[in-house]
């Protein structure tokens, strides 16, 4: 049997209808359930499933924040990856172009790159998230501005399984999750 969450449902304790039987008396009803203990008392009412699932989505993948101590200055912005050995990279400027055009082009094996706050006002604009697909076990990340250093960090990320909707519900997703201080 399906449950709400597309996966088959677990059972549960085998319910028995109390069914007419020959007694004693030959006048009431007799239980079908085999002896033992009873079955556990659930806490939900009448017709209501023992557990429902929710519909959150979540994605496979390595995402790695990027902090700034301040506010990021406009400039001429490098981002320089290696991830499990294959080279990539992303340019671009601040203040970012007009909402809707990216700021940043990218070459190689280089992330989705978060672009923050182009409908506010310039002094506001900058990156905020790395997003890597896949499972990369090896990450090397350098950030530039004007040509000058800003940052390099090498990550191993530490990947657990997610469940958002809860155990026995899909979907699982295996991510991890690691912060840069940029400045």
């Amino acid at each position: 049997m399906l449950g709400g969450c597309g996966h088959e449902a677990q059972p549960g304790p085998a319910k028995s209808p109390t069914v007419p039987a020959a007694s004693s008396s030959g006048d009431e009803p007799v239980s079908s359930n085999p002896p033992g203990p009873a079955p556990a008392a659930s806490n939900e009412p009448a017709g209501v499933p023992a557990h429902a699932c929710t519909e959150m989505g979540c994605i496979n993948g390595y995402t790695v924040s990027l902090e700034p101590t301040a506010h990021w200055p406009a400039g001429k912005y490098q981002f320089d990856f290696e991830v499990d050995g294959k080279k990539g990279s992303c340019s671009g400027s601040l203040p970012l172009p007009a909402c809707g055009q990216n700021a940043l082009s990218c070459t190689g094996a280089a992330p989705a790159i978060a672009e923050s706050g182009c409908a506010l006002p310039p002094a506001e604009h900058g990156f905020a998230d790395l997003r890597f697909d896949g499972s990369a076990q090896k990450v090397n990340i350098k950030v530039m501005r004007n040509g000058k250093q800003l940052a390099k960090r090498d990550f191993q990320p530490a990947y657990k399984k997610v469940q958002p909707n809860g155990p026995d519900c899909e979907p699982i997703c295996d991510n991890a999750h690691d912060t840069m201080k940029i400045f």
